[in-house]
């Protein structure tokens, strides 16, 4: 019995899920679930691949810089609470980092 859907986040998944009527209405409008339609006592839940997200995160992260890589590119920068989120401050935070117990970082 199906119980989940597990996908990346591209296009065609979005669209699919999209297409489902949610079980729950959320005011983000985001469908997480829906019925199922073999079980209709049962609901059928949608969730994104976790290592799929961590790597768009990664890459959103890295290709958010003060000055594009590609000169035709404008700069893509991330913002967070009206501030900057740059590929350099994750490297110097690692570093800083990587030489602490992970009893002192907790």
């Amino acid at each position: 019995m199906v119980i989940a859907f597990v996908c990346d986040g591209a296009s065609t998944n979005r669209a699919f899920i999209k297409l489902h009527t949610p079980a729950k209405v959320t005011s983000s409008r985001v469908v997480f679930d829906t019925v199922n339609k073999h079980v209709p006592d049962r609901l059928l839940y949608f969730f994104s691949d976790v290592p799929h997200l961590l790597k768009t995160l990664r890459n959103a992260f890295f290709n958010s810089r003060k000055t594009p890589r590609n000169k035709k590119k404008n700069p893509q920068l991330l913002r967070k609470n009206g501030e900057y989120i740059v590929w350099d401050t994750i490297i110097k935070l690692y570093l800083s980092k990587k030489r602490q117990d992970l009893k002192e970082i907790v």
